[in-house]
C-alpha cells in the first residue's frame, strides 16, 4: 500500500496540484458540489416516492438529455433536488 502512495505522489498531477494556489480548492468545490448534487437528487427521489404513495405525482423532473450512438448511450435525468443539492453544496463550502 505504501508503494502505491508513493507512486501516486510521484504522479504529474499530484506535482501539479501541490505547486498550484488554485488547484485544490477548485477540486474541493467539485468534490463538495458533487455530493450535493448526489445527496439532492436522492433526497428528492424519495420525496417523489413518498408523495406517489399518496397519489401525488410532482413531474418535475428534465430529462432524459443526453445522446445515443450505436455502441454507447449515455442520457441524464435531471430533477430540483440535483440543482437544489448542487446550490447547497456550493453553499457549504463558501462558509466553510
Amino acid at each position: 500500500m505504501g508503494a502505491l502512495i508513493a507512486w501516486l505522489e510521484q504522479l504529474a498531477l499530484a506535482e501539479a496540484i501541490r505547486r498550484s494556489a488554485w488547484a485544490y480548492p477548485a477540486l474541493e468545490v467539485m468534490h463538495i458540489a458533487s455530493f450535493g448534487v448526489l445527496i439532492g437528487s436522492l433526497a428528492w427521489e424519495v420525496l417523489e416516492r413518498i408523495l406517489a404513495r399518496f397519489g401525488v405525482q410532482p413531474g418535475l423532473s428534465l430529462g432524459p438529455i443526453g445522446f445515443d450512438l450505436d455502441v454507447l448511450a449515455f442520457s441524464l435525468v435531471l430533477n430540483p433536488g440535483t440543482i437544489l443539492g448542487a446550490l447547497g453544496g456550493l453553499l457549504l463550502f463558501h462558509f466553510l
